[in-house]
């Protein structure tokens, strides 16, 4: 029985740490993927495009420093990369700062009264602020970028309510834009003057 209860153990650890290998993998696979793609068009529009962090890093951990810079001769974006290691995730962005993330599809099977099991399905991050000049210039634009993309995307709004994100809704002072919506944008003829 304790044998039993040992290798039962040893096969749930087993599960998690090969799913979050799995998902590590899978989440560098598709930022390597946007970044090349990224400055492949800017070569093409003759942008400049400077990565200042790797995607290993950017996949691990929130800076408080932008990831990505791309100045267009109309704009600079500053692009901070969130990316969600579990595709059946969901954030919500409680302010800019604190992030709550869960899985809408165990949630839905949990009933409200089992409080305990909901905070055990729900955890928490901080996105630090990110480091700006207080007065900033009109061309500079912050993006929050996010590659691989959660399941759903929520903010608060002013009386507390979960607002879908959709792609160039606001968050606090940034745009809010998945992977491929972001290139998009900016390869658009109207983003930037040729």
């Amino acid at each position: 029985m304790i044998v039993m209860f040992i290798f039962t153990v040893e096969a749930i650890i087993l599960f998690f740490f090969g799913r979050f290998v799995y998902s590590f993998i899978r989440s560098v696979k598709l930022q390597t993927q946007f970044t090349t793609r990224l400055k492949n068009l800017c070569e093409r529009k003759g942008y400049k495009c400077e990565v200042k962090r790797g995607v290993v890093s950017t996949a691990l951990f929130m800076a408080s420093n932008t990831d990505i810079c791309v100045k267009t001769e109309e704009k600079e974006y500053r692009i901070r990369v969130i990316p969600c290691l579990y595709p059946k995730k969901s954030y919500h962005f409680a302010t800019v700062e604190h992030v709550v993330s869960w899985y809408p599809q165990v949630i839905k099977m949990i009933s409200k009264k089992a409080e305990s099991f909901y905070n055990g399905f729900t955890s928490y991050r901080y996105c630090p602020k990110l480091l700006t000049a207080e007065k900033q210039d009109a061309r500079i634009e912050n993006i929050l970028l996010f590659d691989p993309a959660p399941f759903n995307l929520t903010k608060a709004n002013d009386h507390g309510f979960h607002v879908t994100v959709e792609d160039g809704d606001e968050i606090g002072p940034y745009k809010a834009y998945r992977a491929n919506a972001f290139l998009e944008m900016i390869s658009n003829p109207a983003q930037s003057i040729e």
